[in-house]
């Protein structure tokens, strides 16, 4: 065993500032363009070492298969590549007890599933002394799924690509209020639809600032989800409202933590939400 005892990391979410799909590739994905900006609201990882090779989860997430779930992959596939480049010492046991703290809410745009796979292999990477460099991780990372590669980027981003290509950029610091509808909305049939914006301009982070950014899905979920349309909306008469990812999150964002405490003290109960700091 390489470390004693229970070790626990932090995911940050994330939200996306603005979200443009510029065309559709080849190969079935879309090239984009968007900011990602990190926050401080985290899910929570702890990984206890075992004494075999077995990697386990303590922990169910309702609706996931344990198949599907991206931080059992990110483990099993860090294991591999590992194995197969000698990285581990076969003296050693590599088995794993996984908890995990979710706070972050699934299917809301906030890149919590990504963010767990990444921290997955940013902690085990330093767990196991594996000494791997971060660009081999993001190359491990894009594997698991688009939003993974920002999260062991770990800053903020201009993003293009399908969100891969990342390039450093400087965010004033500020406060956002999230509101979090409860509906779970499929990303998959989102980028299906014959309604969706394929062909945004191409931008630069020079002169992004002096365009008219949007996020291309946000005018389609409103239309089909009354959930987010009635978040959005309530929002929408303390500032300007944008959705994040696919949805269902939309946030505004503000100056101070005293506005996002004002506009938490007048939440009403069908809504739900929290406010966090720019990391």
């Amino acid at each position: 065993m390489l470390f004693e005892q229970n070790q626990t990391f932090y995911a940050p979410a994330k939200l996306n500032l603005f979200l443009h799909i510029t065309g559709k590739r080849t190969d079935g994905y879309h090239n984009l363009q968007t900011i990602f900006q990190l926050i401080d609201y985290y899910d929570e990882i702890s990984f206890s070492p075992r004494d075999d090779q077995q990697i386990s989860a303590l922990y169910q997430i309702q609706n996931i298969n344990p198949d599907n779930d991206l931080i059992l992959k990110s483990a099993i596939l860090l294991k591999n590549y590992a194995q197969k480049r000698n990285l581990l010492d076969n003296s050693q046991a590599y088995g794993l007890d996984i908890a995990l703290k979710k706070l972050i809410p699934m299917g809301g745009g906030l890149g919590g599933g990504s963010s767990d796979a990444a921290t997955t292999l940013l902690s085990l990477n330093k767990l196991w002394s594996l000494d791997l460099s971060k660009q081999e991780l993001i190359s491990i990372a894009a594997k698991i799924g688009a939003d993974v590669p920002i999260f062991i980027y770990g800053k903020n981003a201009w993003a293009e690509g399908i969100g891969e290509k990342l390039t450093d950029i400087v965010l004033p610091k500020r406060w956002f209020f999230v509101l979090t509808p409860s509906v779970h909305i499929s990303t998959k049939l989102l980028f299906q639809s014959d309604k969706l914006n394929r062909n945004c301009e191409l931008l630069t982070i020079d002169n992004y600032t002096k365009s008219e950014t949007t996020n291309v899905f946000e005018k389609i979920v409103l239309n089909e989800y009354p959930e987010v349309k009635c978040a959005y909306d309530w929002l929408s008469q303390f500032a300007k409202v944008r959705m994040t990812g696919t949805g269902a999150c939309v946030f505004s964002e503000f100056d101070s933590e005293q506005s996002c405490l004002e506009i938490k003290n007048k939440l009403p109960e069908n809504l739900k939400g929290f406010y966090a700091q720019s990391l």
